[in-house]
């Protein structure tokens, strides 16, 4: 687990947290190994780490959440604890920017078609927010290749959209990477890597943001990076 504070005061943290089978993935460069993990309601007890019951718990409360090809904004000025999701990353990108005041989120399949709308959508909501989102720290979310070096899956992609975020919010953002958890476990002819994977378990790419309200507080961003989608494919008898 790391945390990170940034120069604005918002504090980043690092967790494990699964995503639950009914989440919607990302249509884009997904795994081509054919594999599929069962869609089982709930994790095995194992599993039920601290951190990812906690995760599960704010995920389930989120105030809102950002899927596939949307964009959102979330006001926290108002009194309360305020949770704002978005899951379900398999190949696509993401991008959040978050102050005390408030945060914006998009996330977008790897095509020029969406990453175009999104520049557009984005736009608008950041300049109707503006003033709220000063002094707010940027993050991009991308998805790499499970290798040396973990390249970018789709570096040209990538690249335009780091830059089109850059442009929109007038600061270079922070790049969190995640994996396909598959990649990690199985070669590409679909061969485990070691014996018994854990398909059931397995998770993809996910974050949220969390402020307790009131506009005068730090905003702590939670994200999955990639030692924890790995881990999350851990072999049952690994455990």
């Amino acid at each position: 687990m790391q945390s990170f504070t940034g120069k604005a005061g918002t504090k980043f943290l690092v967790l494990l947290f699964s995503l639950l089978s009914a989440l919607t993935l990302c249509s884009a460069d997904v795994s081509s190994s054919g594999l599929q993990a069962s869609h089982e309601p709930e994790l095995q007890e194992r599993k039920l780490f601290p951190e990812l019951i906690a995760f599960k718990e704010k995920l389930s409360r989120a105030d809102k959440t950002v899927f596939t090809n949307e964009q959102d904004y979330l006001d926290f000025t108002t009194q309360g604890n305020k949770i704002f999701a978005s899951h379900g990353y398999a190949g696509c990108i993401g991008m959040v920017m978050a102050s005390r005041k408030g945060a914006m989120i998009g996330h977008y399949n790897m095509d020029e078609g969406s990453l175009d709308t999104g520049k557009r959508r984005l736009k608008d909501i950041y300049k109707a927010h503006k003033k709220d989102l000063a002094g707010g720290q940027v993050w991009v979310y991308a998805h790499v290749k499970y290798e040396n070096g973990f390249p970018y899956q789709q570096p040209d992609l990538v690249n335009k959209f780091v830059n089109m975020v850059k442009k929109i919010t007038g600061k270079d953002p922070q790049i969190q990477t995640y994996i396909d958890p598959v990649e990690a476990w199985y070669d590409q002819n679909g061969e485990p890597l070691a014996d018994n994977p854990d398909l059931n378990n397995m998770i993809g790419g996910a974050f949220l943001v969390e402020n307790p309200g009131g506009g005068r507080a730090n905003s702590l961003l939670e994200f999955l990076d990639i030692e924890m989608i790995k881990k999350s494919g851990e072999p049952i008898n690994m455990v």
